[in-house]
């Protein structure tokens, strides 16, 4: 039996953990994971016709590929703390990616734009993959400013399961998800995500660094997004 791309994925995931993670290593940036995912993936059988920045509805998707009869259309989050990794015989250190906030919001616009993507096709999936280090994306640490964006793996961003209002009539459409200021007024653009997705994390592995002995977890959060009734 074939393997399901989500399997295709995460066995690729875990050749970066023995590749890089158990070698001190890790990507230098978000273009650096693109551009080894997609590495990864043209060497795999049958998946074919693989795209960087591949354009869609005006917009860009990070990674198109296809297989198995399907089209998948791959959106890329990778946000890091502070550490000190190994790459290409140098210490190279990975800088604090803040903004927590903001960055739980835009992963929901990715998924949001991955929807938007499969609409009315057939045989098209959308994946969401987020790569990071920092506990507060996967502990359940989800600020009131973004409570309509959980990451964490004791909630479930249900359709319609806590939407705070950002006290405007406009608000009173149940599907929109506001990102409030600490005002109450909406920080940006509201969005609208049509279905429900569990916000499952998993430990991709410890990296083994030389700053103060510290192994530092990596943890993944993989979503796939669906046509709605589509098996």
């Amino acid at each position: 039996m074939d393997k399901s791309f989500t399997e295709i994925i995460r066995n690729i995931l875990h050749k970066f953990k023995t590749e890089l993670l158990d070698n001190g290593s890790i990507f230098t940036s978000e273009a650096d994971f693109k551009y080894n995912l997609a590495l990864k993936l043209s060497k795999e059988p049958e998946i074919s016709n693989i795209v960087i920045e591949f354009p869609e509805k005006d917009k860009y998707v990070d990674l198109y590929c296809e297989y198995n009869k399907s089209r998948y259309y791959i959106e890329l989050k990778y946000k890091t703390k502070k550490i000190l990794i190994n790459k290409c015989s140098q210490k190279i250190e990975l800088k604090s990616h803040s903004a927590q906030n903001d960055n739980r919001y835009l992963l929901y616009r990715d998924i949001e734009r991955l929807e938007s993507f499969i609409e009315n096709k057939d045989n098209a999936v959308g994946i969401s993959l987020f790569l990071t280090n920092d506990e507060n994306y996967w502990e359940n640490n989800t600020p009131k400013s973004a409570i309509n964006f959980p990451l964490c793996e004791k909630k479930t961003n249900l359709k319609n399961f806590l939407c705070e209002k950002c006290k405007k009539k406009k608000c009173n459409d149940k599907n929109r998800l506001c990102y409030l200021t600490r005002y109450g007024q909406e920080k940006k653009k509201s969005l609208k995500i049509k279905q429900a997705y569990n916000c499952n994390w998993t430990l991709l592995g410890n990296i083994k660094t030389n700053d103060d002995s510290k192994n530092i977890a990596f943890h993944y959060l993989l979503i796939e997004v669906k046509n709605k009734y589509r098996e």
